[in-house]
């Protein structure tokens, strides 16, 4: 078992890690939003040069399944902490810090007992494409609403917000901090709960929230004073972090310990392709082609039904013994094992 300064540790390295790659995601696509479409592609059509713009940051996002799929190799065959310095040391000197953190979190238990010979794929991400299809299928959908639905909440509502309602930037910004606060303590909160009812619980009340309450959000934030405005996006974020606190244990929970960095990480970076990707690109589009946020929030809400769906197929893990070996994997790959087993 992990001392509790050894989990203090691993939290903090997996906050500031996280922390940094969220926060250039977004601070791209809030960029995107506000101020490329203007500089790099000037148009008579401002919503095609807001297209245009979130195109290139929709190019970041092709790069991560490639990168998930080697990253995830490389800590399922090294080991998580391998894999996490060497993604620190790839971005350079700046990140000198979310590496000093990283250095001083212990690998995993289960990792290590997983070290003893015959343990260990000899390629981790092809077990996971060979055994664990099903899991990487309920990862991205998983991560499609969860993904879409934020990104909806934040890079898209500054554009409308911004363009159609003529809402003065800052009152979105300062609305998009305020939200992102609470967010932050609803991401705890909603790990807190899942931790006591249940991850699926957790997260389906969070998709389900998010399919119903972005049919009255876009509503909403054209017709109310700018505290209101605050509250209506909170309620939005809120039920985001019910999904991400809810999904967050189990994305890993559904793979074993053999592959779970690869399984893990391709699925969650597939499904951030699926959803995040491309949901700027297509709001922007439907709401230029059919001059209404109705059908932006209809794909908001099917994507959010993709999340669910995710659920629905996942089991509970909540209590899993993460020592278990292959209780998720499919059932004929477990045929092929007792086989294997039987003939000796």
């Amino acid at each position: 078992m992990s001392s509790p300064s050894s989990l203090i540790r691993l939290v903090a390295a997996s906050v500031v890690g996280t922390a940094i790659e969220f926060y250039d995601f977004f601070l791209y696509a809030t960029a995107a939003a506000l101020v490329f479409n203007k500089d790099f592609f000037p148009t008579n059509n401002p919503l095609t040069g807001i297209f245009l713009a979130f195109l290139t940051y929709a190019v970041g996002f092709l790069a991560r399944p490639i990168g998930g799929m080697v990253f995830g190799h490389i800590g399922d065959k090294h080991g998580r902490r391998f894999a996490l310095v060497l993604t620190l040391n790839l971005m350079g000197t700046a990140t000198f810090c979310g590496l000093y953190a990283r250095t001083r979190v212990e690998e995993s238990p289960l990792f290590i007992a997983t070290r003893a010979p015959g343990q260990k794929p000899e390629i981790p991400v092809m077990e996971v494409f060979r055994c664990y299809k099903r899991g990487m299928l309920m990862a991205m959908l998983l991560r499609i609403g969860e993904n879409t639905s934020f990104y909806m909440l934040t890079a898209f509502l500054v554009v409308y917000a911004t363009q159609i309602l003529k809402t003065e930037k800052a009152q979105v910004l300062n609305a998009i901090t305020i939200g992102s606060v609470f967010q932050v303590l609803g991401f705890a909160a909603a790990g807190a709960l899942s931790d006591r009812i249940g991850r699926r619980p957790t997260t389906l009340l969070g998709a389900a929230g998010i399919a119903i309450w972005i049919f009255f959000f876009y509503e909403l934030i054209g017709k109310v004073t700018p505290v209101l405005f605050t509250t209506v996006l909170i309620v939005a974020l809120l039920c985001h972090a019910l999904i991400g606190g809810g999904s967050a244990a189990l994305f890993a929970e559904i793979f074993d310990t053999q592959v779970r960095y690869s399984g893990a990480s391709i699925g969650y970076q597939l499904g951030g392709l699926l959803g995040g990707a491309v949901a700027p690109l297509i709001a922007v589009r439907l709401l230029e082609i059919y001059k209404s946020v109705v059908p932006v929030a209809i794909y908001v809400a099917f994507a959010a039904m993709l999340t669910i769906t995710g659920v629905l197929m996942a089991p509970e893990t909540r209590g899993r013994n993460l020592g278990e070996v292959g209780s998720l994997r499919s059932s004929r790959n477990r045929r092929i094992d007792y086989a294997a087993r039987d003939s000796v």
